[in-house]
């Protein structure tokens, strides 16, 4: 194969993967200014120990009108202190909402539930969707998703899709630099409402 032909084939995807990314942003467009903030009144959030930007981070998270968010933040920034932050707000200002943690690895399960954000595996969560017949309603749910770097466009579609077609609220985070997805596609960079990367 010459260096042209090479190019060529460079500049295209396969359908499956265009039809993943099309779901995608389908999902996060279908979300835009479609809800309410989570804590509307300012004096209720509290972000005492943060950085700047970590501060940045929990304010969009608690006050985004988006059905789904990203935020992407480098590692060792301090992420599970910013979401320990945005639970505890929820926690004692909007009890009736409930916060999920998501992640493609173990490690990143127990980081999330370190921050006391009850917490499991994207791997568990589809199969217990794909097992079970019942419609679930994740209205008032706000679903942490971590290293969403490592999720592949075709998980990630069907991730969206069962969240966001059953109310629930998203937040993605993750770090384009960090270990990238054996699916392919890739999140990061992506459109959408983001905030700079978190820096410490």
């Amino acid at each position: 194969m010459d260096e042209t032909t090479h190019e060529l084939y460079g500049r295209f995807i396969r359908k499956d993967d265009f039809d993943n990314e099309v779901k995608i942003l389908t999902q996060i467009l279908q979300g835009k200014n479609s809800q309410l903030p989570l804590i509307q009144n300012k004096e209720k959030r509290h972000f005492t120990g943060l950085t700047q930007g970590q501060q940045k981070a929990a304010e969009l998270v608690l006050t985004s009108k988006d059905q789904t968010i990203m935020i992407q933040g480098y590692a060792g920034v301090g992420k599970t202190t910013q979401f320990k932050t945005v639970a505890q707000a929820l926690n004692d200002n909007r009890p009736d909402v409930n916060i999920v943690g998501l992640a493609p690895t173990h490690k990143a399960v127990n980081e999330l539930q370190a921050a006391g954000i009850k917490s499991q595996t994207i791997a568990s969560f589809l199969m217990e969707k794909h097992q079970s017949n019942l419609k679930t309603s994740y209205k008032n749910t706000l679903f942490v998703i971590d290293e969403s770097s490592m999720i592949g466009n075709k998980t990630l579609a069907e991730l969206l899709l069962n969240i966001t077609d059953n109310a629930g609220r998203v937040v993605l985070s993750g770090d384009a630099k960090q270990l990238k997805a054996f699916e392919r596609g890739a999140l990061l960079p992506s459109p959408g409402n983001a905030v700079p990367p978190i820096k410490s």
